[in-house]
């Protein structure tokens, strides 16, 4: 950890007439990022010095304490590039956030005894989830050619991920491949059909031996199954709302095998609405702990 502070130092000094290099670190490297405070403090020292106007070479003639972390930091020096410089500008952030998330974990087992556990476990959880959100988006988007073609003969190791899910809806199968880890949008008016077209996702991807998880913002689970009942058993919605199908021997035999059909499937339906996208993520990632998730359906 030390080591990424130095290099922090290592790029300032080295860049120190650069404004547009020296104007990024600031942006982003805060001081609080150090845990050495001597390196901490240095770095405040030569941010001060840039603002001012001073040389550099006041600092290095000068008998500080700092003498000799700055020069074993000018006889370790290496050209940094653009794309490992940023590289340790995520990395001191990243460290940086991991401490904040400890601390705030220490704090809520602290506070267990007198608050609601499952709301503390809740503030961790997503406090996880915004920290490694932030990371995925903070990641370095430079790759370089020798890892890219890694990348690329490495995908055909999983022929799970590569085989798509089949929707059983010709139209759709025919001009999308439904694969495991791309985002998919279908947009519409209000009324035009939107959760049906959902639902219909959800049973032909479980009858095809798929793991799936169905998000719910405005339905019921309830109202999502008596639908699935509907559709499969070929009644009429307002059969299954209402019973009637019951005393009818041929429709109570229609319902039952429907039933019997959807209790093989393997899907969760979470039907609570304004949830935010910290806790989608994280009821996504629990489920997917519990069975590996193949797809996931957001219908708002």
């Amino acid at each position: 950890m030390e080591d990424i502070e130095k290099k922090i130092i290592e790029i300032v000094i080295l860049n120190f007439d650069k404004q547009e290099i020296i104007e990024e670190t600031l942006l982003k490297v805060k001081t609080e990022y150090f845990i050495n405070l001597e390196i901490a403090e240095l770095y405040n020292l030569l941010i001060k010095m840039y603002k001012k106007n001073k040389p550099l070479e006041d600092l290095l003639k000068a008998k500080t304490k700092y003498e000799s972390l700055l020069w074993e930091v000018l006889e370790n020096k290496l050209i940094i590039g653009d794309s490992a410089r940023n590289k340790y500008y995520l990395k001191i952030k990243e460290n940086y956030d991991k401490r904040n998330l400890e601390v705030l974990l220490r704090k809520g087992l602290a506070d267990l005894p007198t608050e609601d556990t499952e709301d503390i476990l809740n503030r961790i959880q997503n406090q996880i989830i915004k920290f490694s959100i932030e990371q995925e988006s903070n990641k370095e988007s430079i790759i370089d050619s020798k890892e890219s073609m890694e990348k690329f003969y490495s995908k055909y190791d999983n022929e799970e991920r590569l085989r798509p899910l089949k929707s059983n809806i010709d139209i759709l199968d025919k001009y999308i491949k439904f694969q495991r880890g791309e985002l998919y949008t279908i947009a519409a008016r209000p009324g035009s059909g939107k959760t049906a077209l959902s639902l219909a996702l959800l049973k032909n991807f479980c009858n095809n031996k798929n793991n799936g998880l169905f998000f719910s913002l405005e339905m019921t689970e309830e109202s999502l199954t008596n639908r699935l009942v509907s559709s499969i058993s070929k009644l009429h919605i307002e059969k299954i709302i209402s019973g009637s199908f019951r005393g009818n021997p041929v429709e109570e035999d229609l319902v039952a095998g429907a039933v019997a059909l959807l209790g093989t499937y393997n899907y969760s339906i979470v039907d609570k609405s304004g949830l935010t996208i910290e806790q989608i993520v994280g009821i996504a990632r629990k489920v997917n702990r519990i069975k590996k998730l193949d797809f996931i359906i957001l219908d708002y």
